[in-house]
This record gives C-alpha cells, structure tokens and sequence, in this order.
C-alpha cells in the first residue's frame, strides 16, 4: 500500500505526522499518540480540491505540522481521503494540541472548517475521526471556541479518555451508524459499515464509538430513615446545606402514603442519615430554596387535606428544627418554584390552587397562577410583586440573574406547556418578555428539571423532540446540543461540583449518563444504580460525588466520579 508521510515541527514533547493515505504499519506499541481520522462526504476534485492540515501545540500554540495536500479524486494520487494524521508524544506526557483542518474549492475558496482540541493519554494510542462534511459547508455562525460537527455547532474540545484504541485501517471503517455519509474520495464509494450500534454503552459521534466515562454507585451506609418521594416536576426535595449535609423534608411515603412531616439529613462524611426534627405540616408539592444564611425556606404545597397550602417554614440547621414564618404567602401554591435573588431575598413564582382533587400522591387540578411574591428573610414575611407572569404556570423552573434579576421558564397550566420565557425585575417587582422570548426552533414544551451549570448557562430538555438547548440567559441564545442518548430521558440528578450535569433513572433504567458543558456531548458511566428508579431526588455532594434518594424506596447511593468507594455495596457495572 502506497503512504506518503511528512512529518511536521517537532518539539521535544510533541511530534507531527501526516498520511492522508494510509498509516497502517506505522503504530508502535504503548506510543502516547492519537490518530486522527479525517473523512468527508464532498466529492474531489469539487468542490473538494485541497485541504490544508495544521497541528498547533497549546496553550502557546506552537506550530507541530502545516501541510496542503490536493485531492484529485483519483485513484492514482499521493494524497485522498479518507486518510490519517498522528501526533505522538516523545516524552509519552499528557499534552494537549489542536487541529485544524481546511478544506479549499477549485478557486481557493474555503469549503469547510474543522477544529478539535484533545489531550494525548500516556502510552495509549487513540483514533478519533474528524469529518468534513457537506452539512457544515458555509456554516460561519459557530462561536469561536465552537466547530461544526454534522452540521451543528459543538465545542472544539473531545474527550480523550474515551476514544477507541487505534486499529490499522480504522479510518477506513464506519463503525455504527450515524448521521453522515463518509466516502472514499478515489473510489467514490462509501465507507465499509461495520456496524450499526455502539457496545458496552458508548455513543456514536461521525461513525465512531466513544466509550463510556468512569462513574460508580455504591451504597450508603444504611437506608434513609424514611421512603419518601417528591414531585418530580419540581425538582429535587434535596437541599445541600453549608456544612455539606443534604436535608429531605416531607414528601410523601411508600404506595404514595401518607403526606410526611418527617425529616432527615444525610451525612457525607458517615455516609448515614439521621432524623432533622419535623415539619409543622405535613405537605408535598411544595417548593423550597437554601436561604443566604444557611436556612431553608419551604413554601406550599398539598396534603392529605386535599387544600393547597399558604404556609411556609423555616429550617435551622443549627438546631435541626422546623419553625413557621411569621406570615404565610399571600397565595396558597401547590408545584410553586423558590429561587434566592442575589440580594437574598426569595422569589416565589407561579403553582397553582384551584385542587380538583388529591389522592395517593395524583393532584387533578384547573388553570395555573401566574402571580409571585417576595420573601424577605429580614422582615420574615411574604409580599406580592407589583406585576405577573404573562400566563399562568405551575411547576416552572426559576433561574437567579445578575442585580436581582430571574428568568422564568417551562411549566404548565392543566396539561398545556408553556414555551414563553420571561425575566423578573427586581427594582420593579415586574415580569417583562426575556430575550430569548419563547424556545427554539419547533419546541413547544421543555421539562422544569433544568441543569443550573457553574458557567451559568441553562441545559433545558425540550419537547415534543426530547432534543436539548444549552440557554446562555446574558446572551440571550439557544444552542443546540443534540438528544438525550435514550428516550424517554434520564432524570436529572444534580450538577456535580467538576461542572458536569448527572442524568439516572426513568428511560435509563438503572444506567446513568453525564453531560459534559466542555464537550458539550453525553456519555454512559461505567457502573449503573443497584435498582431502577423511576423517580428520584438527588443532590451535589462538596467532595464531587451525588446522593439519589427515592423513590418510595428504602435505599439510597452515591455516584462517584471515580471507581467504587470503599466501605460499601458496588453496584452492578456494565462490562
């Protein structure tokens, strides 16, 4: 088999090398080196005449390799994709480059633009394809730290860790079935199917499996003191308090009875639980918020009463005791949602009153509020706010802004889905259209457990597509970010503290996925939950791990980032 090969700059860490026509024969055992496939479905000579290749050490971004190379879309010719280009580590260190590929038309006009930025993994070597595709011709409406992949803006970034290993003629092959087409530029013909799905949990992305992420599950040290569920629309019945302990208050028991005035708190540290007092009233449905000082602040909810609930409760960590607010909301609100402004205050937006009827845990019930008030933790009173949402919504998730602002979105009234965003100010006490006003594209619909990331934006489910957006509320944009791996979705567990968002349950069964905001992509963990949970509450741990509790279960588990934790249970694992 022809190969030509041109090495390009070397450094004392990083080598470049390039054969666009073939490299096999050529990898050495235990090298720390990736292979990058690169791939199109253009046609050659047009409009795919050249495609210039640049490999750029970072973060100084010194030149590894820059190297055109023309495709004639003959048989006969040096240079035709697809083909491969490595970079290798002398050093066998973890060092990170980025890769840029070009492709030219006849004219010398750009066609396509790829770029990917990885990090090698010590004495590995990897394969990753990099497809130049038609889908992404033209496209220029990518941020800067972005690339279009299939035709959709993604960040450039791609997780090493699981990347296949390198087999000779990998590049050649499409091993599950994804969106694009590869050719072979001098045959014309497409690239050998190999197969059609991923093994062992991993995810299709241009034709290649990307393997699952370590992740584990291992049980607590002894059940919860209660089986208690929540309300899934709203949102976890878990607070992470300052010291680090998770309460769970209320809810209701197993057989979805009775409503519970029982409390608890887990503890990291003993990975137990113990009793945290009582509620003064039993509810479900409700809607609580960690106060500045450490408090929690619960609001509404329903109880065996079958009345919607205008109390509200403080808890004090301090103490483990439970005391009502001075005065209760101006409104009693079933599926409200509480977010804590900047200025400390609480914002209590939408629910809904008008209770048809309550039984076992299934509320039937007419329209939804659109009113909201202000808890003032100073005065421990509630306040109505001068305006209202445009329309009614109960169970909507609220996001704290900047000076005291909100954003309201999702949610209901009586089954109809809101699509409409709005934007709480709190100078004014009004709800005006946000920017972005509605949700993107054809969404008519998007699911209240939205994924608060560190960086601030938004990770929101939409429906009827079951597709997801990342919302950048400064911005004011939708990006799109493809489908859940599974459907019906996973549920939202919490968003870790290394920034990634963690999904288990429901559709997923006992398998459990992470969100990446680096990658901007979804993969399997390794290890699954013990049981399947078709509905759970979870929490962020401070140490990196997350506790799912739920649902009307006596147990409950940690996800670790990690391999399993000592001391505990392990939970099944894929192989």
């Amino acid at each position: 088999m022809r190969r030509s090969e041109i090495r390009g700059v070397s450094t004392p860490a990083l080598v470049a090398g390039l054969a666009l026509a073939s490299l096999a024969g050529c990898k050495e055992k235990s090298r720390t080196e990736i292979i990058i496939g690169i791939a199109t479905d253009l046609v050659a000579p047009a409009p795919l005449n050249n495609v210039r290749l640049q490999a750029l050490r970072l973060p100084d971004k010194t030149v590894l390799g820059d190297q055109s190379a023309p495709i004639s879309g003959s048989i006969d010719n040096d240079y035709e994709l697809p083909g491969t280009y490595a970079v290798y580590s002398e050093n066998g260190t973890a060092d990170r480059f980025q890769v840029v590929l070009t492709a030219f038309d006849t004219a010398g006009k750009v066609v396509v633009e790829r770029k990917a930025v990885l990090s090698l993994v010590p004495e590995k070597t990897l394969f990753v394809r990099l497809g130049m595709v038609s889908a992404c011709a033209g496209k220029s409406d990518c941020p800067d730290t972005d690339t279009c992949i299939e035709g959709r803006c993604a960040p450039q970034e791609i997780d090493s860790s699981r990347l296949p290993p390198y087999e000779a003629g990998l590049e050649k092959q499409v091993t599950c079935a994804g969106t694009v087409s590869f050719v072979d530029t001098s045959t014309k013909l497409p690239l050998m199917v190999t197969g059609t799905t991923c093994p062992n949990k991993g995810v299709c992305q241009e034709g290649v499996c990307l393997g699952a992420v370590t992740g584990s599950f291992t049980a607590t040290q002894g059940p919860p003191v209660a089986a208690r569920s929540a309300a899934y629309e709203i949102g976890s019945t878990l607070v992470t308090l300052t010291g680090g302990s998770v309460l769970a208050a209320g809810g209701i028991g197993p057989n979805a009875t009775p409503v519970l005035t029982s409390a608890e708190t887990y503890d990291p540290v003993t990975r137990k639980f113990g009793p945290a007092g009582s509620l003064g009233t039993a509810r479900v449905y409700f809607g609580e918020t960690k106060l500045v000082d450490g408090r929690v602040l619960l609001a509404g909810g329903i109880n065996e009463g079958q009345a919607a609930l205008a109390t509200a409760e403080i808890y004090n960590p301090a103490t483990k005791t439970f005391a009502p607010t001075k005065a209760p909301m101006t409104v009693a609100r079933v599926f409200p949602a509480l977010v804590t402004l900047s200025d400390g205050r609480v914002l209590v937006v939408g629910g809904m009153n008008d209770i048809q009827s309550y039984s076992l845990g299934s509320v039937a019930y007419f329209g939804a509020l659109a009113s909201s008030e202000i808890y003032d933790p100073a005065t421990d009173t509630f306040t109505a706010t001068a305006g209202s949402l445009s329309e009614g919504r109960a169970f909507p998730h609220v996001t704290a802004l900047a000076g005291g602002a909100a954003l309201a979105l999702c949610g209901a009234s009586q089954g109809a889905p809101r699509a409409s965003l709005e934007r709480f100010n709190a100078a004014t006490g009004m709800w005006t259209a946000a920017v972005p006003a509605r949700l993107p594209g054809t969404a008519s619909q998007c699911d209240s457990n939205v994924a608060e990331l560190k960086d601030g934006r938004l990770l929101v489910t939409m429906g009827p597509a079951n597709d997801v957006w990342l919302l950048d509320p400064v911005l004011g944009t939708f990006t799109a970010v493809g489908n859940h791996p599974v459907t019906p979705p996973a549920m939202l567990v919490a968003v870790l503290s290394d920034g990634r968002a963690l999904y288990a349950g429901a559709g997923a069964g006992k398998q459990a996925y992470l969100f990446d905001p680096v990658t901007s992509t979804f993969a399997y963990t390794v290890g699954e939950m013990s049981v399947m949970r078709t509905s759970l509450m979870g929490a962020a741990l401070a140490n990196g791990d997350a506790l799912i509790v739920g649902a009307g279960t006596s147990s409950a588990e940690i996800f670790h980032p990690g391999p399993a934790l000592a001391g505990g249970a392990a939970s099944a694992a894929a192989p």
